[in-house]
């Protein structure tokens, strides 16, 4: 089917409220490969600077070629009030054709494109827009606008570059563009034209791939984009390697051993392109390389392992979602007293967004009953790291928060926000494997979104099992919407509930050899009769009489 032509004009596109948000890309459907991502497309390069970043661009286009066949957007911190003359002075550094966007451009190679004053940047289907006004300036981050939406539009062929300035923008749309297996530099602080303040705030993140200086730019990225090309023989239609499959029992196996967790069940696509990332990060073209190089370097394992736990989250990620959980949410304080706390549990919670997200719409269903009730939200993660971040509790991100939201239950601390006391004493982050260690038990909810779908079926029923173990009966589980779903076998324990599903997936019901009304996945099925899997009505659809038989969870 031929796409859909886009119409629309420059300013006729979405608000600048619609267009700053950042990280939408975990609540997006995947949209197939454009003409923008080709092979014969140019890979486009994002810099993003505030103040000192003059200099920083000066340098890194005194140092660039001009036959690349590379594009770059530039987007810098300007006075909304003042016309900017940074494309007059770079013209004059580079050979290469320098304009100040007005949007409507389709990107080119061996062109610069500079963003104007007091606007929104954004990419789309290898296009430039631009939103006017500016969000105010408590709102405004420009650059990690411009990089999500350029992770979203270019994939791996999506290059940041984090330049000098003070704060922190950038920082989220970096982590957008690795996630998207693009390339994220920063420039190093001992560079002279450095400020530290947006670099470091990159680097902190754990998501830059090199920091450098910026003299040193140009020849990382003439040898990423040789990297690409050299590799695009040995690439499927969706720009996965044809010739990794074979090797991913050897990698697992590696990471077992240096790190004690199992990726051996993990699904072969999304280790695939992880592992890929790391290759193209490092320039290596033969895995057989690849693998050596991890039994040389553990400290390439380590990296490698904080590839594979990349997870884009934010605030009530999937509005819909969470309104069923909301409603969902008062059945699960009736008949609860002092003495008999409410337990949620959220494994793979990555920073605690999640978490935070649910301890919210508990506390406010609580308060609108006038209840008194102990809570307690259990968010684990394999992440050490991360759990550090989500107990510390400080955000830049507020993405999916609303401001009544933001001024009730959070408190802003510069560039931050904190959740306040009453929300925090709810929570309780720790390190834990879903895989390897015990459940929690006793539990009335589980959300658990982020994991399953990264999961082969065998090890997805292999941790569904534990979830039945730790759930209450007629307690509940919340997953994702993904395209996909598995749910326990008939075999397994009653009296569980699912909430929260796609209004995609339309039931066709059935009537088994038990008395029990079910409705029968669409998907293909899995093998032996014990693994047949059929799913009871949610709570979204709930019709007539019958209990809960089964969860519902995703797969992708």
């Amino acid at each position: 089917m031929a796409a859909k032509r886009d119409t629309r004009t420059p300013d006729s596109r979405p608000s600048n409220n619609h267009r700053a948000k950042v990280a939408r890309t975990a609540d997006r459907k995947k949209k197939p490969r454009s003409s923008s991502r080709g092979p014969t497309s140019p890979l486009i390069v994002g810099l993003g600077a505030s103040a000192g970043g003059l200099i920083a661009f000066q340098t890194f286009f005194e140092n660039m070629p001009v036959d690349t066949g590379m594009a770059f957007v530039l987007v810098q911190h300007l006075s909304p009030d003042h016309k900017s003359a940074l494309a007059d002075i770079l013209s004059k550094i580079t050979a290469m054709r320098v304009i100040e966007t007005e949007g409507g451009e389709t990107v080119a190679g061996n062109q610069v494109y500079v963003i104007p004053p007091d606007a929104t940047l954004t990419i789309e289907n290898g296009m430039l827009w631009v939103a006017r006004p500016a969000p105010p300036r408590e709102r405004r981050r420009p650059i990690d606008t411009f990089f999500d939406s350029l992770a979203h539009d270019q994939g791996e062929k999506a290059v940041c570059i984090i330049l000098s300035g003070t704060g922190s923008d950038g920082a989220l749309g970096l982590k957008a563009i690795k996630e998207s297996g693009g390339l994220t530099l920063a420039q190093a602080e001992f560079d002279h034209s450095a400020m530290s303040g947006m670099p470091q705030s990159a680097a902190a993140t754990g998501f830059v791939d090199e920091v450098l200086p910026v003299e040193k730019m140009p020849e990382k990225l003439l040898d990423y984009q040789q990297h690409l090309r050299s590799v695009a023989s040995k690439k499927d239609s969706d720009g996965t390697r044809d010739d990794m499959t074979e090797h991913l029992a050897k990698i697992s196996t590696l990471l077992r051993a240096r790190l004690g967790h199992d990726f051996s069940k993990y699904k072969e696509k999304t280790m695939a392109r992880r592992i890929q990332r790391r290759m193209q990060v490092l320039q290596i073209d033969a895995v057989p390389a690849y693998i050596a190089r991890l039994r040389e370097e553990p400290l390439q394992l380590e990296l490698l392992f904080r590839e594979l736990l990349i997870g884009v989250t934010q605030f009530f990620r999937d509005p819909n979602a969470f309104a069923a959980l909301q409603t969902h949410i008062p059945g699960l304080l009736e008949n609860k007293g002092t003495d008999d706390p409410l337990r949620i549990w959220v494994p793979g919670c990555a920073t605690g967004e999640e978490v935070y997200s649910i301890a919210i719409l508990v506390k406010e269903a609580i308060e609108k009953r006038g209840q008194a009730l102990k809570v307690q939200v259990f968010g684990t993660d394999i992440d050490e790291s991360a759990m550090v971040f989500a107990r510390s509790g400080r955000y830049r991100k507020t993405t999916g928060l609303s401001p009544e939201r933001i001024e009730r239950w959070f408190i802003e601390e510069g560039e931050e926000v904190c959740p306040v006391k009453e929300i925090r004493e709810m929570c309780v982050f720790s390190t834990h494997s879903i895989v390897k260690d015990p459940p929690f038990s006793k539990l009335d909810l589980i959300s658990c979104r982020n994991v399953l779908i990264y999961m082969e079926a065998d090890l997805q029923e292999r941790v569904l099992r534990t979830f039945h173990y730790a759930l209450k009966p007629a307690a509940s589980c919340s997953s994702a919407h993904r395209k996909g779903h598995r749910a326990l076998p008939r075999c397994s324990p009653p009296s569980i509930k699912s909430i929260g599903f796609s209004e995609a997936w339309k039931p066709t019901w059935a009537s088994p050899s038990s008395r029990f009304p079910v409705r029968r996945s669409t998907q293909p099925a899995i093998g032996e009769e014990r693994r047949r899997f059929l799913v009871v009505r949610t709570a979204l659809t709930r019709a007539r009489a019958g209990p809960w038989r089964s969860i519902l969870l995703p797969t992708s």
